[in-house]
């Protein structure tokens, strides 16, 4: 393999709607942060924004200096730092929105759960390009849920369910690579056990559970034995998810949950939903202008330049600014996949699909989240969002993927 490729190889499209967010980003962070009479400073988060950006291309463009074979070989090494360092944020890690998943180095923060998330799909992307890997051996299967599991768990101890749900989408590149198909029901019916649990409590639906079976039987849906079998399955999970729910969740997290599902909660409780969505549906078709935006400039939206910041958008260029940016989004996801299936190598194919996994996290708890279709968990939008952890986290996926993508002639192992 040669040292660096030319960087004629580098795919320019989704370069351009990588820039296309990073402008939006600037602009809605700027637009939180400042008004006609605010002077710009360094030490604003609009200052220091472009400071991480500006980091974040540099470690891009060293990404694309280095020899591939290279990073390729450290995947491992940077999982397990990864995994190291999320041990040592539970040891003296900073405590910030419950969840002690902060290095405070004063000046900067680091959240080694961002990482993580690169260091795991590089593991994954190891093991799956190891020859007779593969995700139907249920030894390998084993193996991989390690990989995935180790910093979850970890995570969880946190706790960040944000950063938890984010590892459940890597669950694409296992479809990608031949997971059963019957996979995606099983995950539906976990859902749907939750949500029955958390609103009709144990007692409930075990009445549920019930009646589905004794339905299935008359029906002659499912034999006995099955039927029995999802019986006491259902309930096992319904047991486990209330015992989590009551016990492992901290107060704020139970009432995240309770405002998505509309149980037993008031006007306070629903409020940061509340003014997103008023945020959001002031804005109308064209937006009510550069720095007019009523909610944002009032302080309304807490949180509004990282988890609410698509809130920004909504106000000061209405609904056509909200499409332009969801549809960068889409044409950055299909992008991925596109570059992803004219991979020649195991190795590159599985890490764009997980690239593509957490990028579609972000981008849709995010963005359900200040629709009310979701908790609200801390995730940040892609590019957009202000933070450097992230930021820097999800460019260096990006530059790595290109990199990879410069090899696409060579078969890369």
């Amino acid at each position: 393999m040669n040292r660096s490729p030319e960087f004629k190889y580098i795919d320019l499209k989704i370069i351009t709607y990588y820039i296309g967010l990073v402008i939006l980003g600037l602009y809605a962070i700027y637009v939180v942060e400042y008004d006609s009479t605010t002077k710009f400073s360094i030490y604003s988060e609009f200052g220091k924004q472009i400071i991480f950006h500006f980091i974040a291309i540099v470690i891009g463009l060293i990404i694309l200096i280095l020899d591939g074979k290279f990073l390729m070989k450290l995947s491992n090494f940077i999982y397990a730092f990864s995994i190291f360092l999320l041990i040592c944020v539970l040891l003296f890690g900073e405590t910030k929105h419950g969840a002690k998943s902060w290095f405070d180095f004063g000046i900067f923060g680091f959240q080694p759960a961002e990482l993580a998330k690169f260091g795991t799909v590089l593991a994954l992307s190891k093991l799956l390009s190891k020859h007779d890997t593969t995700v139907t051996k249920k030894d390998d299967l084993i193996k991989i849920a390690l990989v995935i599991c180790i910093p979850v768990i970890l995570i969880f101890l946190q706790p960040d369910m944000g950063s938890c749900l984010v590892f459940a989408f890597l669950i694409i590149p296992l479809f990608r690579e031949g997971l059963n198909k019957n996979f995606p029901l099983f995950i539906i019916m976990l859902i749907f056990i939750f949500i029955s649990t958390i609103l009709l409590t144990f007692k409930y639906f075990l009445i549920l559970s019930f009646s589905i079976f004794f339905i299935s039987l008359i029906l002659k849906k499912l034999s006995i034995k099955k039927s029995i079998f999802l019986f006491f399955l259902f309930s096992l999970f319904s047991i486990f998810f209330e015992y989590s729910f009551e016990k492992l969740l901290k107060p704020h997290q139970q009432t995240r949950i309770n405002v998505l599902l509309g149980k037993n909660i008031s006007k306070s409780e629903r409020y940061n939903l509340d003014q997103s969505l008023i945020g959001i549906g002031s804005g109308g078709l064209f937006g009510k202008g550069f720095l007019q935006g009523t909610q944002t400039k009032g302080d309304y939206i807490p949180e509004q330049s990282t988890d609410f910041i698509f809130c920004a958008i909504g106000e000061e260029i209405g609904f056509l600014g909200s499409l332009i940016t969801i549809i960068l989004f889409v044409f950055f996801m299909v992008r991925i996949v596109i570059i992803s299936e004219r991979q020649r190598s195991i190795y590159s194919r599985v890490f764009g699909y997980g690239f593509l996994g957490i990028f579609f996290s972000h981008f849709a708890i995010n963005i359900g989240m200040i629709l009310g279709l979701f908790p609200v968990v801390g995730i940040p939008l892609p590019f957009v969002s202000y933070g450097g952890t992230a930021l820097i986290s999800m460019t260096i996926f990006l530059f790595f993927f290109l990199k990879l993508d410069s090899y696409r002639m060579e078969i890369l192992k």
